[in-house]
């Protein structure tokens, strides 16, 4: 109420042991605009100071702020003492980096909370800032505990950085431990929150808490309802070994990049970009995009939308060789049952390039078991291969041009052959399989110039075989 704003009116200014700035012992109190700048207290909380003594608990609730550049020896942007507790949410809650935790005893540049076996005093971090840049929280030092003016250390953990550091980012959600924290953002991330901060926190100085000092509690922003984008890497008219091992992701807000992900054939060239704030303080609804950074022998197309999820396709540029063309390879399945033989829902069937793989695809009755890879170099050798043949059939190659179509009999022949081919008997009897199977001997020993000229009959045979496709 009023006479609540007219205290804090009155402490705004004034220096102490406890809340240099503002000094709260309210659970009224609404901090939504302003500049808490320059303050100074020998004990906690340089800026703000949060009371929660025995005979009144308060919670201090904020909004849109931004807590930087202040100075203590344990958590110089806010530090909590057992007692303490708070929640920091992804919606107009706050932004929380480049604070300095100094000797001696220094831990927590960013945040330091004294842990608590009450369960009821617990310590909720977003993983996410003022305009949705990512923030990474890494344990940096020892928290030491207030008791009969000394301050006994937890443990002796290396700050950030040194020599020994965790290089583990942590999460921060219910929890009852000791923490000593440093937040790492990317500077892009850092700007835009300053433009969207009302409540700057700054150059504020104590010996715990140099921006927010509590043994109270306090919560900042509010919990709505947040969203999540998803991120696909796809290749095209490359081999498997053609890839770079990772390549680099941007996403962005508004144009500024609030996070950078790595994507690899580990994690399926995929990621989630979670827990994104829908809106800003002025209830605009944000607007995210992707972008890859460039990789070399690739062009790059960005499709879809932060509703459906993004797209990235990389397609290998065709090598810079005078003498280079761009071909297609098509292929096309058909089923030719017998004894009863029964077709499968799909199958798989792999392009290699120079016998190494290039790209798998699917034919099934959705694309009529037909694939065709288009723009292509005619300068490698080309083979297409089917993968997991069927229990019960074979697979007999038979390579013409450039142009194929994939048989699969029950009667143990399969064959490959060029689409506008003549149409031919589906059922071979074993007499016309047996004649076949001593021409293909004798085309084997025709000659190379011979054999240039009966494309029709390159190769077949009875088992699993592959044939090289290459442009005439």
């Amino acid at each position: 109420g009023t006479a609540k704003f007219f205290t804090l009116l009155l402490l705004l200014y004034r220096t102490s042991a406890n809340g240099g700035g503002i000094y709260s012992l309210s659970d009224g109190v609404m901090l939504n605009a302003g500049n808490i700048t320059g303050n100074t207290a020998s004990g906690n909380g340089g800026g703000i100071y949060s009371e929660g003594n025995t005979e009144c608990y308060s919670t201090l609730h904020l909004a849109n702020a931004l807590i930087t550049e202040n100075t203590a020896r344990q958590g110089g942007g806010l530090w909590f003492c057992a007692t303490g507790k708070t929640k920091v949410y992804i919606t107009e809650g706050a932004a929380i980096y480049d604070n300095t935790a100094e000797e001696p005893d220094a831990a927590g540049d960013d945040f330091v909370f004294t842990g608590s076996t009450s369960g009821e005093h617990v310590a909720t971090l977003a993983n996410r800032m003022l305009g949705g840049g990512a923030v990474k929280w890494y344990p940096d030092g020892s928290v030491y505990v207030i008791g009969s003016s000394m301050f006994p250390s937890t443990g002796d953990a290396p700050r950030f950085g040194e020599p020994g550091a965790s290089t583990d980012a942590v999460t921060v959600v219910d929890s009852s431990d000791n923490l000593a924290l440093k937040a790492v953002v990317l500077d892009s991330a850092k700007s835009l929150a300053e433009t969207e901060a009302k409540l700057v926190i700054t150059e504020n100085t104590a010996s715990r808490g140099g921006g927010i000092g509590a043994n109270g509690g306090i919560v900042i922003g509010t919990d709505e309802e947040t969203t999540e984008i998803t991120v696909e890497k796809r290749w095209q008219n490359d081999s498997v070994s053609d890839r770079p091992t990772t390549v680099t992701v941007d996403l962005l807000n508004g144009g500024v990049v609030i996070e950078t992900v790595e994507l690899t054939a580990e994690n399926g060239w995929k990621h989630t970009f979670s827990e994104l704030p829908v809106k800003n303080s002025e209830g605009e609804p944000y607007s995210y995009t992707v972008r890859e950074h460039p990789v070399e022998g690739y062009t790059t197309q960005v499709t879809g939308d932060s509703q459906t999820g993004f797209v990235i396709t990389n397609t290998k540029k065709p090598p810079d060789n005078p003498g280079s063309s761009s071909i297609s390879v098509s292929v096309e399945k058909r089923w030719i049952l017998d004894d009863g033989g029964q077709a499968t829902e799909s199958i798989s069937v792999t392009l290699l390039r120079n016998g190494k793989e290039y790209d798998t695809v699917k034919l099934s009755e959705d694309n009529d078991w037909k694939y065709t890879w288009r723009g292509l170099s005619s300068y490698p050798t080309w083979e297409v291969v089917e993968n997991d043949v069927p229990d019960g059939f074979v697979v007999i190659v038979e390579k013409i041009g450039i142009s194929l179509s994939l048989q699969m009999m029950t009667s143990r022949t399969n064959r490959m052959s060029r689409t506008n081919r003549t149409n031919r008997t589906s059922r071979m009897s074993r007499t016309s399989r047996m004649n076949r199977t001593r021409r293909m001997s004798r085309i084997h020993r025709m000659s190379r110039t011979s054999r240039a000229r009966r494309m029709n009959l390159l190769l077949r045979g009875t088992t699993c075989r592959r044939q090289a496709i290459r442009s005439s």
